[in-house]
């Protein structure tokens, strides 16, 4: 009872456990389930602006939900644990059932033979009983035939025998006979007394079998009871387990969505933060700030080749002196997608190579922004590239319309040109935003 009585500690042990592992399971899925129902799912419309704000709360809301697929991990793990333990607990039972069985399996057959034992015994003593009767009526008759013969004399028996000899020999069989009954009377005395001992102790035997059989049967309805306990737990942790993995499935799938949502937000934050900053973008100088002649503003003027007053659409810049400029760097004034892309370095009219980039709504300007680099000598982007401000995108050359080198340069705000001029540039990336008549020299 001893190892039992450990196994019973255990159940009991491992019972307490997982009614405290039930509680908290039964408390974070309520915990969960209002959890899911104070933050729902996300779904910012790309419309709407992104605050950090919001990317905090999902973020915690994914935290929590990471937190609380630890703690229903922990909580898997335990029941999972207390689920060897039943099966050890159950196994252990199992051993120690089988073992009780035997055991009154022996003890039964051991009282079935005490029974017959004693049964033969009985037998035997009855045999002895009716024998002794027999023996003690017929000894009780010769003493009686012994004591009447006292009043016959001798010489009476003597006549009475044919011989002396028979009459000695009739004399001594009478004593002899007396004699040897009372013996063999003694010695079944003796016999009687050793049968009924044997019998004595096999019936106490017998009893001490019949108690320890009483004694195991119910140590064995004892461990049966225990079996069918531990059985029933086992069916009812393997349930719980079973929730939980799907408890814990779900948790993992609503996570997953929040991580996803998270991510979604954060690259659609980035994507805002990008966009607010080129909207917050300052046009650069689109060339060295050595290369800061104006030799033709924005506005109407006498054409070099054609003589004819017409409008100029932008600025032509030049070297501070002639053909300093040529095949130098053209930067991209802000960031942007380049929309037009002409390469036509024997071109004699118009633009010649040129490219146009289209840098979006700008905040600072107030309007869609793109800006027009022409006249180059070679062109080092793309159509449909992605150009970031201060990249290099061409080389100042004399392509198309044009009498020499000098980069044609210009603004347009909302598809119209606008005055180069009437700007604010920087003159490097993260530069100070000034005016730009404070440096350019030339007819302006």
């Amino acid at each position: 009872m001893k190892e039992m009585n450990k196994e019973q500690i255990g159940l009991y042990s491992i019972r307490e456990n997982g009614r405290r592992l039930i509680g908290l399971l039964m408390v974070l899925s309520m915990l969960g389930l209002l959890f899911m129902q104070s933050f729902p799912l996300r779904m910012n419309s790309h419309a709407e602006k992104i605050t950090e704000g919001e990317i905090d709360d999902l973020q915690q809301m994914v935290d929590a939900l990471e937190k609380q697929k630890e703690e229903q991990k922990e909580l898997l793990e335990q029941m999972e644990q207390d689920e060897i333990r039943l099966q050890a607990a159950l196994a252990s039972y199992g051993s120690l059932a089988a073992l009780y069985y035997e055991q009154i399996e022996s003890v039964e057959k051991h009282i079935e033979e005490c029974k017959a034992a004693l049964e033969a015994y009985t037998e035997e003593i009855a045999g002895l009983e009716e024998e002794r009767a027999e023996l003690y009526d017929d000894f009780k008759l010769t003493l009686r035939a012994l004591r009447e013969s006292k009043d016959v004399t001798v010489l009476e028996m003597i006549f009475n025998a044919s011989s002396l000899t028979e009459l000695l020999s009739a004399v001594e069989r009478a004593k002899d006979l007396s004699a040897y009954k009372k013996t063999l009377l003694s010695k079944m005395e003796k016999r009687f007394s050793q049968i009924n001992e044997k019998k004595s102790e096999m019936e106490k035997e017998l009893a001490d079998e019949q108690a320890l059989s009483l004694k195991l049967e119910s140590m064995k309805n004892e461990v049966e009871e225990q079996i069918a306990s531990t059985e029933d737990y086992l069916t009812k942790t393997a349930q719980k387990i079973l929730e939980a993995e799907n408890e814990l499935s779900q948790l993992t799938e609503t996570s997953e969505e929040y991580e996803k949502e998270l991510t979604d937000l954060i690259r659609r934050y980035e994507e805002q933060l990008e966009k607010e900053r080129k909207a917050r973008q300052t046009l650069l100088w689109p060339l060295d700030l050595k290369n800061k002649r104006v030799t033709s503003p924005y506005g109407y003027r006498y054409h070099p080749i054609s003589g004819k007053y017409k409008f100029h659409t932008g600025l032509d810049l030049a070297g501070y002196t002639s053909g300093v400029i040529k095949q130098n760097n053209i930067y991209a004034s802000m960031d942007g997608v380049v929309i037009t892309c002409v390469d036509a370095p024997n071109s004699k009219t118009g633009y010649g190579s040129y490219v146009i980039i289209s840098h979006g709504y700008s905040e600072r300007y107030g309007g869609n922004i793109s800006t027009l680099y022409a006249h180059c000598d070679s062109l080092n982007v793309v159509k449909g590239q992605e150009v970031k401000q201060g990249q290099l995108i061409a080389k100042v050359g004399t392509t198309g319309s044009s009498t020499g080198y000098h980069l044609h340069y210009e603004v347009r705000m909302n598809g119209l040109t606008t005055d180069p001029l009437s700007y604010e540039y920087i003159t490097e990336i993260d530069g100070t935003p000034v005016n730009p008549k404070s440096f350019v020299t030339g007819n302006y």
